[in-house]
């Protein structure tokens, strides 16, 4: 692993800044991410109360500085967005001082990454990390308040130089989520998202040079300002970066969409209506008395969760799926219900296939109303070339042996009311 920062990692600063001014030591700092303590691995890892916490390199354009360097913390112990190695954070002087540590690294706090260095949302690193203190203060001097390192993003990845003990970049750009006018938009590295949005409508919104990234995907129905929820996991691969995204249930590898008016068009995976009275290719099929609404005709709240597979897992207790209407589980392959207890089906009518219009027979009463038959016809007298006898010649063993055959009549598992 190169070594990249301006002084070996995870060794501690032992300036002093009681006797350093306010102008060298500002209220707000930009700094570079030297090293940071993620769990107990780390060699200065003494408690939780260390996880987030950065060794950083002041960038700093005053007349006569090097640099100053320390530890701290993030400012917000809610929200948390770890930087990597590097990677530029912005320092606000707070008053956590703690005995043992430097007056200028407690009295610090960072915000989280500076993403405008490349606009990049995978990695943002200042490859200027190569150089010594004065180099940067230097260079920081040279370009002003707004150095930011190396000048594009071509250049950056030509660095000879560490993100992290283990971190590796995407390999190709993320695309960045559009924000539209009232928006709260949250973007993870990963091309994780989550969108407070609304409903636009009625609005011109220009397309772009490739018509893509402009308009929302759910904004034909409701009103302006109905709030929408979107949780995204993962863009398809043939999504574009050159242009902002907009999210399209369709096109996201997992996603939440949790609605109060909007049509999501939604693909879904089976479209077998059949029991409904949709789509049925029965002439005789049972005549359902509703009929859902297919996407994209629905518009009430409702709550969709699309991936390749999802998993209801209840380790304690148990799932239930309640509904005012209708519950419809629709399948391309097959359909399975195990357990290990009783299943129960409980309902006003229960039908069992498209066509099915003949009543199931009960069990025990066909049995026992068999069983009735063949005893009385075992011992009816009938007329025969012989005389009077049981049904002719051999009939008492043959109703013996239909007698012993009606238990086998009846299922063991299946039980009908």
């Amino acid at each position: 692993m190169a070594e990249n920062s301006v002084f070996d990692r995870g060794k501690k600063s032992n300036s002093n800044s009681s006797n350093i001014s306010e102008k060298l030591y500002p209220t707000i700092q930009a700094a570079m991410v030297v090293d940071i303590i993620l769990d107990s691995n780390h060699q200065y890892y003494s408690s939780v109360e260390d996880i987030g916490k950065i060794q950083y390199k002041a960038l700093t354009s005053n007349a006569g500085a090097e640099g100053f360097s320390g530890w701290c913390k993030p400012l917000n112990l809610s929200f948390k967005q770890f930087p990597l190695w590097n990677e530029i954070v912005v320092l606000i002087k707070t008053s956590n001082s703690r005995a043992g540590e430097t007056q200028n690294a407690s009295s610090y706090s960072y915000l989280p990454i500076a993403n405008a260095v490349h606009s990049n949302i995978n990695y943002n690193p200042v490859p200027m990390a190569g150089g010594d203190t004065s180099e940067i203060a230097n260079e920081a001097e040279n370009q002003g308040s707004n150095f930011t390192g190396n000048q594009s993003k071509k250049d950056t990845q030509q660095q000879d130089f560490s993100w992290g003990q283990y971190f590796k970049d995407k390999g190709r750009d993320i695309s960045r989520i559009k924000p539209f006018e009232g928006d709260a938009v949250w973007e993870s590295r990963w091309g994780t998202s989550i969108r407070m949005g609304s409903t636009i409508k009625d609005v011109d919104i220009k397309q772009g040079p490739k018509g893509v990234g402009t308009k929302t995907t759910w904004s034909t129905e409701g009103d302006s300002g109905d709030p929408i929820l979107i949780i995204r996991n993962g863009t398809s691969d043939n999504i574009s970066s050159d242009e902002l995204y907009v999210e399209s249930v369709d096109n996201e590898k997992t996603s939440i969409w949790l609605t109060s008016t909007q049509l999501i068009n939604i693909t879904l995976a089976s479209k077998r209506f059949g029991t409904y009275g949709i789509n049925q290719d029965r002439a005789n099929g049972w005549p359902s008395d509703y009929q859902p609404k297919l996407t994209p005709s629905y518009n009430g709240r409702q709550a969709i969760i699309n991936s390749g597979r999802i998993i209801l897992n209840a380790g304690d207790d148990s799932i239930f799926l309640s509904s005012k209407t209708s519950v419809g589980i629709m399948s391309e392959g097959s359909i399975h219900i195990d357990s290990k207890k009783p299943v129960v089906i409980e309902g006003e009518a229960i039908h069992i296939g498209l066509g099915a219009r003949q009543p199931a027979l009960l069990g025990q009463t066909t049995v026992d109303f068999l069983r009735e038959l063949v005893i009385y016809l075992q011992t009816l007298d009938i007329a025969t070339p012989v005389g009077v006898g049981l049904c002719g010649p051999g009939g008492a063993s043959n109703f013996s042996t239909l007698l012993q055959k009606l238990e086998d009549l009846k299922c063991t598992k299946v039980k009908v009311e």
